[in-house]
């Protein structure tokens, strides 16, 4: 009888929310697997993008699953395997803005910061809801004591911490805002 139930629930579900789906399925699998070949943020994003893309069985999506990001390079546009999140941000999300109540924000819905007084400047952090709550997961990328590592955190926890930066609300110059990968709207 489960098995019903969930074939009818997929049944009702667009191939571009099967592909969410996937996509934070697989975050959440590479998180609790520590997976070690993972070095920063925009990496996490890539692997579990490309995961749910090189799973996914749907028709109607026509994407390169082993080439899915579009980058500049050298001044040309082409499709790569690799985005770095400057990339992310400016050709494979949408904006949806930088309040979030104004947003209706889903899983896999990305958060984009800007710091320019770090050597990688651009960091990302994806939105999950897990029933009724709001988790945020992300890694840290490195630094020069730590390889980077991976964190789940409850969203409203974002606001303990102890720099400003990372508080994801208008008034915050480095909060570029909520973004949504492009793959996943129509």
């Amino acid at each position: 009888m489960m098995t019903f139930i969930f074939f009818l629930t997929v049944g009702v579900l667009s191939d571009r929310e099967i592909l969410r789906k996937k996509f934070v399925e697989n975050l959440i699998d590479i998180f609790l697997k520590k997976d070690t070949n993972i070095v920063d943020c925009a990496h996490f994003i890539r692997m579990a993008l490309i995961k749910a893309l090189s799973d996914f069985k749907g028709i109607k999506l026509n994407i390169n699953k082993k080439n899915p990001f579009l980058v500049k390079e050298k001044g040309d546009f082409i499709y790569s395997s690799f985005a770095d999140v400057k990339n992310l941000i400016l050709y494979n999300t949408i904006f949806l803005g930088k309040n979030k109540e104004r947003i209706n924000l889903e899983s896999g819905d990305i958060l984009f910061y800007y710091n320019p007084k770090q050597e990688f400047p651009y960091h990302s952090i994806v939105y999950l809801r897990i029933e009724n709550d709001e988790y945020l997961i992300y890694h840290t990328g490195p630094s020069e004591r730590k390889k980077g590592e991976f964190k789940l955190i409850k969203y409203n926890l974002i606001f303990k911490h102890p720099d400003p930066i990372w508080y994801p609300i208008p008034s915050n110059e480095n909060f570029l805002g909520f973004f949504r990968l492009k793959y996943f709207e129509d």
